[in-house]
């Protein structure tokens, strides 16, 4: 039995049309009937396990979360974005392009993720930080503020001043 529905609520994001889900069952915190965020098809959204866009988030074009992945408040999953496992993408954060976010990742604020980048683990990405290039975020990882990870150089950013600007992978697990 699938988990939800399509609903006929529409909007348009960015020249997209988008709908609204809601659940056909309880599971997790999600009950019977609640109205969640917005998908473009169901494509976006598995019927499996306890994964929910909540709130006003949306995944649109090839964008999938699977599994037990939050989407919540106005974050957003894009493209060909990949957001599985027990990830939770909350506020205004993003997953773009061909990003992939699992684990129990959880991205916070502006966070953003996008080009091929990999988040997992128990990674905390918060403020308006930034992943891109093909950097793989892994670990106990906690990034803020305004840092940036491109590939394996990290720049740490603060006050917008740079700060450190590491190339070695005790950088990543030390931050």
């Amino acid at each position: 039995m699938d988990k939800y529905e399509i609903t006929n609520i529409q909007s348009e994001y960015k020249g997209r049309k988008i709908y609204r889900i809601k659940a056909l069952q309880d599971f997790a915190d999600v009950r019977k009937g609640d109205l969640g965020g917005w998908v473009m098809a169901e494509r976006n959204l598995s019927q499996e396990g306890h994964c929910w866009i909540y709130d006003n988030a949306m995944a649109i074009d090839n964008a999938y979360v699977s599994e037990n992945a939050q989407l919540r408040d106005k974050a957003k999953a894009c493209n060909k974005a990949s957001v599985r496992g027990h990830a939770r993408i909350l506020d205004h954060a993003k997953v773009l392009d061909r990003a992939e976010v699992f684990g129990k990742a959880l991205m916070k604020h502006s966070a953003k993720v996008f080009e091929t980048s990999k988040v997992s683990g128990l990674a905390r990405l918060l403020d308006d930080c930034a992943v891109f290039g093909n950097a793989h975020i892994k670990g106990v990882t906690v990034l803020r503020g305004e840092d940036m990870v491109y590939n394996k150089q990290i720049t740490r950013i603060r006050n917008g001043k740079e700060v450190k600007n590491v190339n070695n992978r005790r950088a990543f697990e030390n931050i």
